[in-house]
């Protein structure tokens, strides 16, 4: 069953619009993935995964459904994210 749809927008980044879940569905998807990812530091193989992340949804930014203004406000949220776990290595 399609959930969305996921692109790559330039390096490492991606987006993934999910047109049926609101923001507290897609925080939660995101701590499973989180979750998962940790599970898998813990084999220490030897790949380290990590991610940053910024949601964002069309109710947030006030009344304007553009989705420019959307990807901006997550795209914001991400850099926040990426600063306060130090995955934003800079």
């Amino acid at each position: 069953k399609e959930v969305g749809t996921i692109g790559r927008m330039g390096g490492d980044e991606f987006m993934v619009i999910l047109p049926d879940k609101n923001y507290a569905e897609t925080d939660k998807l995101m701590e499973q993935l989180k979750h998962e990812m940790d599970m898998n530091n813990l084999k220490k193989d030897g790949i380290y995964l990590s991610t940053s992340y910024g949601i964002a949804d069309t109710t947030e930014v006030d009344g304007d459904d553009d989705p420019h203004s959307v990807y901006r406000l997550a795209d914001a949220r991400m850099y926040v994210n990426k600063r306060a776990t130090n995955h934003g290595r800079t």
